[in-house]
């Protein structure tokens, strides 16, 4: 079965309605989601574009450490001394992203 409308090509019905009810530049932008190449001049040839994407992840890691101590309470406390980030750290590839978008977009 084809995706195409017999009447409105790849541009379904209701989406072609509202089309032809706005202006031409709200309507070249509707009919442009499902036909690129609408209205643009003949020849018109793909550009490359760079796109930045941004991530914020959590994720969980763990590192162990042998520290000498007289208590648990005093292991505890030089461990809350040490600077963590040249800790050995495993992390599990299950960390899940809090939020991406696009950054930016420019010609390439």
């Amino acid at each position: 079965m084809s995706d195409k409308h017999p009447s409105f090509g790849r541009v379904p019905p209701d989406e072609f309605r509202k089309a032809m009810e706005s202006g031409v530049p709200t309507a070249s932008n509707i009919l442009r989601k499902f036909e690129p190449t609408f209205g643009l001049p003949a020849g018109t040839e793909k550009k490359e574009y760079k796109v930045r994407f941004y991530r914020t992840a959590t994720t969980e890691e763990r590192a162990t450490e042998i520290i000498e101590a007289y208590s648990q309470e005093e292991a505890e406390a030089l461990a809350n001394q040490m600077d963590h980030d040249n800790l050995d750290w495993s992390y599990s590839s299950s960390g899940n992203a809090d939020e991406s978008y696009v950054e930016s977009v420019e010609e390439a």
